[in-house]
């Protein structure tokens, strides 16, 4: 019998331990129940690895990503196993700063706006409730990649830190839920952003991503709140909403866009705002990552070009405590 062997050759392990930060929504074979799956962590490691690339061409892009990640035609070279003994919880959340709508008899939380999807509201109970389980912050896990490739692990790893420093795991991760923070393990500094490529055809840094931190505040609740209401805030001014029902800038940013139960808005076009949730030694911190990509024409599209630069400053101001004025 031949037994292939080059997959047991230089064979590294290295572990890691998390705590999580912001409620974790994620999901398994039922997607109400909470589960971490090692599968769900490689295809956000994926998208973090296409962030600090600068590949202009796809299907070298694609071709190095299969190569690392795996695909139909090869197996991945590296495998990833979870451990966690948490429970996760089925409960409704802390709804956080509200706000009025016009309208409404009720004032919804910035949480719930944050949430929409994993709660929604419901008529009879006159509130929003929460439609599957999440681990809740402080809950621990660990992660233990197996690299069958030395070559590859650094890379790797660099996207796993990516991941920790701007992303989020599980259901509405780009909303600031499913953060994360690091606490057994040695991760790569990803460092300041400094690209010095423009716009490429998919999620990565460039000339134009820009990061916002807002102030160290106590708890988690009130820093995903102020990033929360500071996006909100920035998609319903009188330049990215320009007026009630109108669609026209804030569909370049992202879709689909459903208004009084339609969708007005379709196809798919992935959020190019990330919420996150750090936890400091003195609290925890809000910040927004803004990485535009060559969409509608990417910076040769003037009104694109103009609607991004207009969100980083509406994002700034409020950080500044200077409000935009909003159609609602």
């Amino acid at each position: 019998m031949n037994v292939d062997v080059s997959r047991v050759k230089n064979v590294s392990r290295t572990a890691f331990k998390f705590e999580v930060v912001t409620p974790m929504f994620t999901g398994g074979a039922d997607p109400a129940c909470a589960e971490i799956r090692a599968q769900s962590i490689k295809g956000l490691l994926r998208f973090w690895w296409r962030v600090f690339q600068s590949e202009p061409d796809i299907k070298k892009l694609k071709e190095e990503e299969n190569r690392i990640f795996g695909s139909t035609k090869g197996k991945s070279r590296f495998s990833i196993a979870v451990s966690c003994q948490e429970k996760p919880r089925m409960e409704d959340l802390n709804k956080g700063e509200t706000y009025s709508v016009a309208g409404k008899s009720f004032s919804p939380g910035i949480i719930e706006y944050l949430a929409f999807g994993v709660c929604s509201y419901n008529s009879e109970q006159r509130k929003f409730v929460y439609l599957r389980e999440h681990f809740t912050p402080e809950s621990k896990f660990e992660l233990h990649f197996t690299f069958y490739d030395d070559s590859i692990k650094n890379e790797v790893l660099k996207s796993l830190a990516l991941l920790v420093c701007y992303g989020g795991i599980g259901a509405k991760s780009r909303n600031g839920f499913g953060s994360v923070r690091l606490l057994d393990g040695e991760l790569p500094d990803v460092g300041t952003i400094q690209p010095s490529h423009n716009l490429l055809p998919y999620p990565s840094f460039s000339k134009s991503t820009r990061l916002i931190e807002f102030k160290t505040q106590a708890p988690w609740v009130s820093a995903l709140s102020e990033i929360g209401m500071a996006y909100r805030s920035m998609r319903i001014s009188k330049k990215i909403g320009i007026e009630k029902h109108v669609f026209r800038n804030r569909e370049l940013l992202a879709r689909p866009i459903i208004d009084r139960n339609r969708e007005v808005a379709g196809g798919r076009l992935g959020k190019q705002f990330y919420l996150h949730v750090d936890r400091v030694e003195d609290g925890w911190r809000g910040k927004i990552l803004i990485m535009p990509y060559a969409v509608h024409g990417g910076e040769k599209n003037e009104t694109y070009r103009t609607i991004i630069a207009d969100a980083v400053k509406i994002l700034e101001d409020y950080k500044n405590n200077k409000k935009p004025e909003t159609i609602y």
